[in-house]
């Protein structure tokens, strides 16, 4: 079973979880006999029918090996993105000693998702999206990879962060769509 077909398998099961959901609120919200705290015991219960619907079907999905390893590496890779701007933050105010610095490095980041997350979309519609993740993750990897090198060799300037940020901001707006 190829990826594509296991994570359109995937999303077919959690688009069915709000219908599911649905249908255990309206049964399990009949009105109490004896009137006091019936709206507070229906609304316990409905909250426990939901929560037992939504991580039954998730863990429904979890048993679909290729979507279980997507969602890992997703996991992984946020987190990688997390801790490199922190460790960017710090670069940068150990570089400059300004707060006004890192905030500009940091927003290059964000302004690169907000303006290009669209385009990465259209492109995320056309294109194999195994491709575009594959893809964006190596761009990343690159990114990463020669800005540790730059660090790692003492000739990292405030420019390389900027470019950094910036190329990192761009290639993670192709990632998230």
């Amino acid at each position: 079973e190829s990826l594509a077909l296991s994570i359109e398998r995937a999303s077919g099961i959690i688009s069915e979880i709000p219908q599911q959901i649905n249908q255990e609120t309206t049964t399990s919200n009949a009105p109490v006999p004896n009137g006091a705290g019936s709206q507070n015991a229906g609304s316990a219960s409905a909250q426990a029918s939901k929560a037992s619907a939504l991580w039954s079907r998730f863990a429904e999905v979890l048993y679909i090996d290729d979507f279980r390893r997507f969602m890992l590496a997703i996991a992984f890779f946020t987190g990688a993105v997390q801790m490199q701007g922190t460790a960017q933050g710090w670069l940068v105010f150990h570089l400059t000693g300004s707060s006004l610095a890192i905030g500009t490095v940091q927003s290059l980041f964000s302004v690169m998702i907000l303006f290009f997350s669209p385009l990465g979309g259209v492109l995320a519609d056309r294109v194999e999206k195994k491709l575009v993740v594959l893809l964006t993750w190596a761009g990343a990897g690159v990114v990463f990879g020669v800005l540790a090198l730059l660090i790692l060799t003492d000739r990292i300037q405030m420019w390389h962060l900027v470019i950094g940020s910036v190329a990192s901001g761009l290639i993670f707006s192709f990632n998230i769509t």
